[in-house]
């Protein structure tokens, strides 16, 4: 219960009429007890605002907090796949540039100096008979398009 704390001087209040009670304390005040007041209409539904909307705006700002967390990790992550992408692009064109080099070298040093290869002949060429060819089977006839199955029975039976 709040309390009025006046100077022990004050034997009456303004109005001239005595303090309903008084308690003498130690030093030189003294403690009036208030009057009780009924509490405000409005304050119930203030304090039952206060009780929802806290979690309310914590869960918010945490949910808020989450989603930029995740923002930037993906972010994050996105950028170093996109790097590791790039460098094996870059990789694949160095293999590609090598291997057309080599293609086209490996005939010039044929005509250059033909000792270090080995001439195609019958003695050291592995010939393969192909299969024979495979007559091309009929693909059969497209059935006319039925909004019915065929497995359905129709209604009324």
């Amino acid at each position: 219960m709040p309390a009025v704390v006046r100077p022990s001087e004050d034997k009456f209040n303004r109005k001239g009429v005595a303090p309903q009670r008084r308690r003498k304390t130690s030093g030189q005040f003294t403690v009036v007890e208030s009057i009780s007041r009924p509490a405000p209409s409005w304050l119930p539904l203030v304090m039952t605002m206060r009780k929802v909307t806290t979690p309310l705006a914590v869960t918010s700002l945490a949910g808020v907090l989450l989603f930029y967390g995740i923002t930037v990790v993906t972010q994050r992550e996105w950028g170093t796949q996109f790097s590791k992408l790039d460098s094996l692009q870059a990789q694949q064109n160095a293999l590609i540039t090598q291997v057309e080099k080599t293609k086209y070298r490996i005939p010039r040093e044929l005509e250059i100096d033909p000792k270090n290869f080995v001439d195609l002949n019958q003695k050291n060429t592995l010939f393969v008979q192909p299969d024979a060819v495979r007559p091309e089977k009929a693909e059969p006839a497209p059935r006319p398009h039925s909004l019915l199955r065929d497995d359905r029975m129709p209604v009324g039976y």
